[in-house]
């Protein structure tokens, strides 16, 4: 392989890396905010810090899931 080619080869992978690492980079910022909004009801002494999801299992599709009703 010539120097040419060698230095043409090199410059393509650096171009390539190039165009692949600023997509990749773009997608790893956070995600924008979602529009949560609180908002106080009268004047509560407590102020809410975070937020929780609970799931529990409902039944199942064997049962028709009749323990949901229960």
């Amino acid at each position: 392989m010539t120097r040419s080619k060698s230095r043409s080869l090199v410059s393509l992978l650096v171009l390539i890396i190039a165009l692949v690492a600023l997509p990749a980079a773009a997608s790893a910022a956070p995600p924008p905010t979602q529009g949560v909004h609180i908002r106080p009801i009268g004047h509560p002494t407590w102020a809410p810090v975070d937020f929780h999801l609970f799931s529990a299992p409902v039944g199942t599709a064997e049962s028709g899931y009749v323990e949901f009703g229960e």
